[in-house]
């Protein structure tokens, strides 16, 4: 049975991310796009798993990686991982949860960086995308910023 099936109403699971590069030297925007998220069926048993009260439920990553594939529910990991560190910020609001990931100008630089993903501190991971795809350099800052927001409908 799905949580969905176990919580007797749906429950729809909006994730978006907006991605900001920044030039270094000048603090300028230098690019901006968004996209929509996939919630994987990791990610699903993670709401699931936080409702029971199990320990490691915290969304505590976010990764990046180089694959182009169609995110897909059943996936656990990146296509192809080259970076992953800790979120700056997590804010929560009604009925949402902000969180932030920043990539400095030292960091992951000289990939064409093409997915990201959100992973728990014990690695499962609970949503992924592929957004504009983007060439890191070090004359650019990064900021990801995942807006997730749960509504449900009868």
């Amino acid at each position: 049975m799905t949580l969905l099936e176990q919580l007797g109403a749906p429950v729809v699971v909006v994730l978006n991310v907006v991605v900001e590069l920044r030039d270094v030297r000048t603090g300028k925007l230098v690019r901006r796009f968004a996209a929509h998220n996939l919630a994987v069926d990791a990610g699903l048993n993670l709401l699931r798993d936080g409702l029971f009260g199990d320990a490691g439920t915290q969304i505590t990553h976010c990764a990046l990686g180089t694959s182009s594939a169609v995110p897909a529910a059943g996936q656990t990991a990146l296509g192809s991982e080259v970076f992953r560190n800790v979120l700056a910020q997590r804010t929560k609001g009604n009925k949402t949860l902000a969180l932030r990931f920043s990539l400095a100008s030292g960091e992951a630089n000289e990939q064409l960086i093409r997915e990201a993903g959100l992973f728990t501190a014990g690695n499962v991971m609970y949503a992924r995308v592929t957004p504009e795809e983007y060439y890191k350099t070090s004359a650019q800052s990064v900021l990801y910023t995942w807006t997730l927001s749960w509504t449900a409908e009868s």
